[in-house]
């Protein structure tokens, strides 16, 4: 009897490692396809596959469709951060349409999920790295905290998916992931033992050290409206900026202790749920953290952003 292909969904919250874990993947797909899985890298933007986010209804299982078929006989891996920013009802369509066109597949979906402070300061930090907007923290929590109540997103998830072992739920701490590697770990819970040869596990998507990232903000109320070109080459430079500091290894928390223990109140009865029903009891553990041995300032960083943002705008007036 021939084994019926799977699909391995990992739809994580953000800031779990994700972008590690998707590069892997794109970069890795015929090494993929030797053990008869896809990455499917031509149906990703950005190394995820996003479009399954912005979809819906008729069109999103056309989508999936196109994406079965591409797939030949190999079973799938599919990888998106954006599943959990959509409302319950588009959550709970895009699972039926993914049991739907998939039907004779077996499923799985892989979550990882993240200590709310720790996500959230990770979270604002890109979305002030990467956009324009101005919003304090307390506005910022304001917009996004229902979707890091993990509980609303488990549940969707549970009650969609066809047996409660098809939902798979790890934490994201370096400390308790195998080897430390968001990509040795993920390959262990969906049972792929292969090497990633050509795989490298620097940091990706650097966030901003916080004195580079309080000065992006105050930027942002100037950038409004600007072109996508410009707002991705000062996100650039403020990564190159911020991965220099302190030996490679700079202060991005940009959260006061306070901002965190009331986060992490906020949440206090949904991730006992989520402890009892997924974690065996286990909480949700603060991550490691490294020794900072430098005071950050504007003063030490304003130099380095000016002096990249002179080269970068020569450059661009030369081409």
């Amino acid at each position: 009897m021939t084994q019926k292909p799977s699909l391995f969904l990992h739809l994580p919250v953000h800031k779990t490692g994700s972008t590690a874990l998707q590069k892997a993947l794109f970069v890795n797909e015929e090494r993929l396809n030797e053990s008869r899985f896809t990455y499917l890298p031509r149906f990703t933007h950005d190394l995820q596959h996003d479009a399954m986010s912005m979809k819906a209804g008729k069109e999103l299982r056309t989508l999936l469709s196109t994406m079965r078929g591409a797939a030949g006989s190999r079973s799938v891996l599919l990888s998106t951060e954006k599943i959990h920013l959509l409302e319950d009802d588009l959550i709970r369509d895009f699972l039926a349409a993914v049991t739907e066109v998939f039907a004779d597949y077996d499923i799985k979906v892989v979550v990882y999920l993240r200590r709310q402070d720790d996500a959230f300061s990770s979270f604002y930090n890109q979305i002030v790295k990467f956009g324009t907007i101005t919003a304090t923290v307390a506005q910022a929590f304001a917009k996004y905290e229902r979707f890091f109540n993990y509980e609303r997103y488990l549940r969707l998830m549970r009650a969609s998916l066809r047996e409660e072992d098809d939902l798979v739920t790890r934490v994201y701490n370096r400390a308790t992931l195998v080897d430390r590697d968001i990509v040795a770990d993920f390959l262990q819970v969906i049972g792929l033992d292969i090497d990633l040869p050509n795989w490298q596990s620097p940091v990706v998507n650097q966030s901003l050290e916080k004195s580079v990232f309080k000065l992006k903000l105050a930027m942002n109320h100037h950038l409004d409206g600007s072109p996508p070109e410009l707002i991705q080459g000062l996100a650039g430079l403020m990564a190159d900026v911020s991965s220099q500091i302190n030996k490679g290894n700079p202060d991005t928390n940009v959260l006061s202790g306070l901002e965190r223990d009331l986060i992490m109140e906020r949440y206090t009865a949904s991730n006992r749920w989520v402890q009892e029903q997924f974690l065996s009891g286990a909480s949700l553990s603060a991550e490691e953290k490294s020794e900072v041995e430098y005071e950050s300032s504007f003063e030490a960083v304003l130099p380095a952003v000016l002096g990249r943002m002179s080269r970068y705008f020569f450059h661009i007036a030369k081409t």
